[in-house]
């Protein structure tokens, strides 16, 4: 029950990342803005990426602190679940403040994100959103060729 508990917690808190994220734009992940080829592809100019390199500084504080309260609330959570003489409202309230935790920083992430956003034109931001698109193709693509791991009942 309590390893359930703990796998639901991480699952969601997957799940609400990608929602948060729709573009794959996360700057505290990867610095799209600086790849030769992208700011070629989408058409960035100097002056546009320097716009996202400060909004970026400006808010990198920030999201530290903001994930290291989120990895707090979680070790708090995951003891609040492990101990032996487990309290329910002890726990209810642990997740209730992981999730808050969370929800922050991911708050905080969005905001970055759209504050990006509005540093590209209409069509930057079409032509970003296609290179990801084909990226994620081109990823799966190459994840179904791999060969896959056969149980040795499966081999014979």
């Amino acid at each position: 029950m309590k390893r359930w508990w703990i796998a639901w917690v991480a699952l969601l808190g997957l799940a609400s990342a990608a929602m948060a994220d729709p573009l794959g734009m996360l700057a505290d992940r990867w610095k799209w803005w600086e790849s030769p080829r992208i700011r070629k592809e989408v058409g960035l100019t100097d002056a546009q990426v320097e716009k996202i390199r400060n909004l970026v500084r400006s808010r990198r504080e920030e999201m530290i602190d903001l994930k290291a309260v989120l990895e707090k609330r979680a070790l708090v959570l995951s003891d609040e679940v492990e101990r032996e003489d487990f309290d329910l409202q002890s726990a209810i309230s642990a997740a209730e403040d992981f999730q808050m935790a969370r929800s922050q920083l991911e708050k905080a992430r969005l905001r970055l994100i759209l504050e990006i956003r509005q540093v590209l034109t209409k069509d930057q931001f079409l032509r970003l959103r296609a290179l990801r698109k084909e990226t994620r193709r081109r990823i799966l693509e190459r994840r179904a060729q791999r060969p896959r791991f056969t149980e040795p009942s499966e081999m014979r």
